[in-house]
Protein backbone atom coordinates (compact mmCIF):
# COMPACT_ATOMS: atom_id res chain seq x y z
CA UNK A 1 0.00 0.00 0.00
CA UNK A 2 2.94 2.70 0.77
CA UNK A 3 3.93 1.81 -2.71
CA UNK A 4 0.61 2.78 -4.09
CA UNK A 5 0.69 5.70 -1.68
CA UNK A 6 3.67 6.75 -2.84
CA UNK A 7 3.09 6.71 -6.61
CA UNK A 8 -0.23 9.01 -5.84
CA UNK A 9 2.29 11.59 -4.23
CA UNK A 10 4.90 11.33 -7.27
CA UNK A 11 1.90 12.29 -9.72
CA UNK A 12 0.42 14.71 -7.32
CA UNK A 13 3.55 16.62 -7.23
CA UNK A 14 4.56 16.05 -11.07
CA UNK A 15 1.40 17.75 -11.95
CA UNK A 16 1.28 20.82 -9.78
CA UNK A 17 4.92 21.38 -11.07
CA UNK A 18 3.88 21.05 -14.71
CA UNK A 19 0.89 23.26 -14.64
CA UNK A 20 2.99 25.76 -12.19
CA UNK A 21 5.76 26.09 -14.73
CA UNK A 22 3.75 26.32 -17.54
CA UNK A 23 1.61 29.44 -15.85
CA UNK A 24 5.24 30.61 -14.59
CA UNK A 25 6.56 30.29 -18.54
CA UNK A 26 9.09 27.77 -17.24
CA UNK A 27 8.95 25.11 -19.70
CA UNK A 28 11.90 22.95 -18.85
CA UNK A 29 10.62 19.87 -18.85
CA UNK A 30 12.91 17.09 -19.10
CA UNK A 31 11.98 14.18 -16.91
CA UNK A 32 9.69 11.23 -17.99
CA UNK A 33 6.55 12.38 -15.42
CA UNK A 34 6.70 15.85 -16.78
CA UNK A 35 6.61 14.59 -20.26
CA UNK A 36 3.69 12.13 -19.30
CA UNK A 37 2.19 15.06 -17.90
CA UNK A 38 2.37 17.14 -20.76
CA UNK A 39 0.73 14.35 -22.82
CA UNK A 40 -1.91 14.11 -20.52
CA UNK A 41 -2.70 17.83 -20.71
CA UNK A 42 -2.69 17.60 -24.06
CA UNK A 43 -4.80 14.59 -24.38
CA UNK A 44 -7.50 16.26 -21.78
CA UNK A 45 -8.98 18.45 -24.24
CA UNK A 46 -9.56 18.13 -27.72
CA UNK A 47 -8.42 21.78 -28.61
CA UNK A 48 -5.11 21.16 -26.84
CA UNK A 49 -3.62 18.43 -28.55
CA UNK A 50 -1.31 20.27 -30.63
CA UNK A 51 -1.05 22.87 -28.05
CA UNK A 52 2.46 24.45 -27.84
CA UNK A 53 4.03 24.70 -24.52
CA UNK A 54 2.94 28.59 -24.56
CA UNK A 55 -0.41 28.13 -25.34
CA UNK A 56 -0.51 25.19 -22.72
CA UNK A 57 0.97 27.81 -20.51
CA UNK A 58 -1.95 30.42 -21.40
CA UNK A 59 -4.84 28.08 -20.79
CA UNK A 60 -3.70 26.94 -17.24
CA UNK A 61 -3.26 30.81 -16.62
CA UNK A 62 -6.63 31.85 -17.61
CA UNK A 63 -8.03 29.16 -15.02
CA UNK A 64 -9.38 29.95 -11.58
CA UNK A 65 -8.14 27.92 -8.33
CA UNK A 66 -11.54 25.47 -8.49
CA UNK A 67 -10.59 25.71 -12.75
CA UNK A 68 -7.06 24.41 -11.99
CA UNK A 69 -8.34 21.32 -9.17
CA UNK A 70 -10.58 20.15 -11.81
CA UNK A 71 -7.81 20.11 -14.16
CA UNK A 72 -5.09 18.40 -12.17
CA UNK A 73 -7.87 16.09 -11.31
CA UNK A 74 -8.49 14.83 -14.83
CA UNK A 75 -4.90 15.27 -15.83
CA UNK A 76 -4.00 12.76 -13.52
CA UNK A 77 -6.49 9.94 -14.38
CA UNK A 78 -4.90 10.41 -17.45
CA UNK A 79 -1.64 10.62 -16.53
CA UNK A 80 -1.97 6.99 -14.53
CA UNK A 81 -3.57 5.48 -17.86
CA UNK A 82 -0.51 6.78 -19.64
CA UNK A 83 1.74 5.72 -17.11
CA UNK A 84 0.21 1.83 -17.34
CA UNK A 85 1.16 1.65 -21.01
CA UNK A 86 4.64 2.63 -20.57
CA UNK A 87 5.43 0.08 -17.63
CA UNK A 88 3.13 -2.79 -19.63
CA UNK A 89 5.21 -1.76 -22.73
CA UNK A 90 8.32 -1.91 -21.06
CA UNK A 91 7.70 -4.95 -18.83
CA UNK A 92 9.84 -7.56 -21.04
CA UNK A 93 6.27 -9.82 -21.81
CA UNK A 94 4.05 -10.39 -25.02
CA UNK A 95 1.31 -8.46 -23.75
CA UNK A 96 1.20 -4.57 -24.61
CA UNK A 97 -0.91 -1.70 -24.08
CA UNK A 98 -2.75 1.56 -25.78
CA UNK A 99 -4.80 3.62 -25.06
CA UNK A 100 -7.74 3.97 -26.86
CA UNK A 101 -8.02 7.71 -29.32
CA UNK A 102 -11.19 8.88 -27.43
CA UNK A 103 -10.56 9.81 -23.80
CA UNK A 104 -14.32 8.38 -22.86
CA UNK A 105 -13.96 5.59 -24.22
CA UNK A 106 -17.38 3.48 -22.75
CA UNK A 107 -15.96 0.46 -20.15
CA UNK A 108 -12.23 1.24 -20.49
CA UNK A 109 -9.30 3.29 -20.82
CA UNK A 110 -6.70 0.99 -22.07
CA UNK A 111 -6.62 -1.88 -24.76
CA UNK A 112 -4.29 -4.82 -23.89
CA UNK A 113 -2.91 -6.48 -26.49
CA UNK A 114 -1.47 -10.01 -27.34
CA UNK A 115 -0.31 -10.75 -30.83
CA UNK A 116 -1.92 -7.98 -32.18
CA UNK A 117 -5.05 -8.66 -30.98
CA UNK A 118 -7.35 -7.85 -28.02
CA UNK A 119 -8.26 -9.27 -25.46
Amino acid sequence: MDKIKSAEQSAKIAIASVLLNLATRQFDFTSKEDMLVLAALRRSKTSLNEASLEELGDYVRDMNIDQLRGLASNVKGIYHELSYVVVENSDGDDITAEIFPDTNHPGADVILLKDGEAF
